[in-house]
């Protein structure tokens, strides 16, 4: 028996002369080699302690630094700031386990005033045992601290100031800290920080610190808890204050897909609200001081309501935090909107009344002089696109986007539409010809029914043998050596119906605003390829409403 120990006792002695002389240690080495054997001597220990294991670097504070950085699984020596950051995601409840096996290797290699001196240099503060408690601490700190890093005064009854770092210098090694780990190059230490603000330390609670430092607080760190928060309040205050919501907006990190589409319809329901907040009074002297606000300024509230309708009809609701309450602002705005509208044309009507009807004595253009006014002798070759159902705020955003192709010289001008404003009158009025018959029920110009494509073309070519009405669908079915042949003519009419035939019909009329994008997609796409491929000098754009 005695041989038998003699004998493990000697391989021991020589596993410790073999390590020492694979690396050319020193006799003062052997301590260190001795203490730490059963970690040092692995594949995985070699691997991470490589840049130490020389006689000139391997001394205790690197040895246990890099011990340190094996157990974490790092693969070289990482700094202590990093080694910190990685043992506080051991706090998070599925790594529990992994956080009690590195609690064991600090308490047996007696490591705790190391690591107290690190946590006193980190989180203000040191410890006498070292526990999974101390390290779920360390989270609460690195958590609470990092999200209330820029508030200077504190709230009496916030019940986390037992965390709170005072200590300016302490506070910026935290901060630096997490910096430093977002910028690592592994993804279980750079996503480490954000992992801890929204998994760990599950007592400190965003919604109560909103609560008590306000909207007007900056958040720099932030987790989904906090912004979801943040944009329940500011959903709250939308109506009362839309003009303050897109600045606190920007302060909000979002990523998730429906908080940025939150974000989308609240900046969106801001701008109609503040639009409506600035309208002082709808009640105006003249009829064409009407149309002048109108297309000036209050057609914005048409597009935001729009937008803002259309941004809450693609929204996944499921998706939104328990107990989010979406539909009161959806409700609100249907409200408003209503409101907005009902005022406006009762005002707008008073207007025209207190004036006799006599719209023919406006200043504003009237939508019968269209032909003579915009498309003239036919000098040049012309195309004329008819939007049905596209409203002038949808036709403003349409000129936005064309002004995005510096090549296109485009302008807006509004007419007034014939009574009653309904597509057979105003599809009339934009043909050429002075003279207007109801012929058979149908409405006729220069005796030739207006009343579908082919009739308006046989209407066109009474002023050009050659032109062609044609509608949209078709034109996108037609082979480039068609649509070549198409525009060599003197006028060609397109009508386009994509808004009108989905907002016509009560089992699609939902669909209408999705159709308006789609629409204004159409338009800028056809107009572009007019411009350039078929060299197209004049396109008119025209839309009934």
């Amino acid at each position: 028996m005695l041989s038998i120990f003699t004998a493990n006792r000697t391989l021991r002695l020589d596993d410790e002369a073999e390590f020492m002389d694979e690396y050319h240690l020193q006799g003062h080495h052997r301590r260190l080699v001795a203490h730490y054997k059963t970690d040092l001597m692995t594949q995985q220990a070699r691997r991470t302690l490589a840049e130490i294991l020389n006689p000139a670097d391997f001394g205790e504070p690197k040895l246990t630094q890099g011990l340190l950085s094996t157990f974490l699984g790092f693969q070289r020596i990482e700094d202590w700031s990093i080694l910190l950051i990685k043992m506080i995601t051991l706090a998070l409840e599925e790594n529990r386990t992994d956080l009690n096996r590195i609690v064991r290797k600090v308490n047996a290699y007696q490591w705790n005033y190391l690591l107290s001196k690190r946590s006193q240099k980190y989180f203000g503060q040191g410890f006498t045992e070292f526990t999974a408690d101390v390290v779920l601490e360390w989270a609460e700190c690195l958590k609470y601290n990092l999200l209330t890093v820029e508030i200077e005064e504190r709230h009496p009854q916030d019940p986390y100031l037992r965390l709170h770092i005072k200590d300016l210098p302490t506070l910026n090694r935290l901060r630096v800290l997490a910096e430093r780990a977002k910028t690592h190059t592994s993804p279980k230490v750079n996503g480490a920080v954000q992992a801890i603000l929204e998994e760990g330390a599950k007592k400190i609670q965003a919604i109560k610190l909103v609560e008590l430092y306000g909207l007007d607080s900056s958040y720099p760190y932030q987790n989904s808890e906090l912004q979801w928060e943040i944009l329940r309040r500011l959903t709250e205050q939308v109506r009362i204050d839309p003009r303050q919501i897109p600045i606190l907006i920007e302060q909000i990190n979002a990523t998730q897909q429906a908080m940025l589409d939150w974000v989308t319809i609240l900046r969106n329901t801001a701008r109609f609200f503040d639009l409506l907040n600035g309208i002082s009074s709808y009640i105006l002297d003249t009829p064409d001081a009407y149309l002048h606000h109108y297309t000036h300024h209050w057609y914005q509230a048409d597009t935001a309501y729009r937008k803002s309708i259309l941004y809450f009809s693609q929204l996944d609701t499921t998706d939104l935090p328990d107990g989010f309450q979406y539909e009161p602002l959806r409700a609100g705005l249907n409200q408003s909107y209503d409101s907005f509208v009902e005022k406006l044309n009762r005002e707008w009507l008073c207007c025209l009344q207190s004036h006799n009807f006599e719209v023919v004595q406006l200043k504003t253009p009237k939508s019968y002089q269209f032909f003579e006014r915009e498309i003239g002798a036919l000098e040049q070759k012309t195309v004329v696109i008819i939007s049905d159902a596209l409203r002038y705020e949808a036709a403003r955003e349409l000129l936005d986007q064309l002004y995005g192709d510096p090549k296109n010289d485009a302008v807006i001008d509004f007419q007034l539409s014939s009574l009653p404003s309904v597509t057979a009158i105003g599809m009339t009025d934009l043909l050429p010809g002075r003279t207007v018959q109801f012929v058979g029920g149908e409405i006729a110009k220069e005796g030739i029914s207006t009343e579908g494509t082919e009739n308006r073309q046989k209407v066109l070519q009474t002023i050009a043998r050659d032109a062609v009405a044609i509608t949209a669908k078709t034109l996108d079915e037609y082979t480039r050596e068609q649509t070549t042949e198409l525009f060599k003519r003197k006028l060609v009419y397109i009508y386009q119906n994509l808004i009108d035939a989905t907002g016509d019909k009560k089992e699609s009329e939902r669909k209408t605003f999705r159709e308006v994008e789609n629409a204004i997609a159409e338009l800028k796409r056809l107009i572009k390829q007019i411009h350039t491929t078929y060299n197209v000098a004049k396109v008119v754009h025209h839309h009934i409403w």
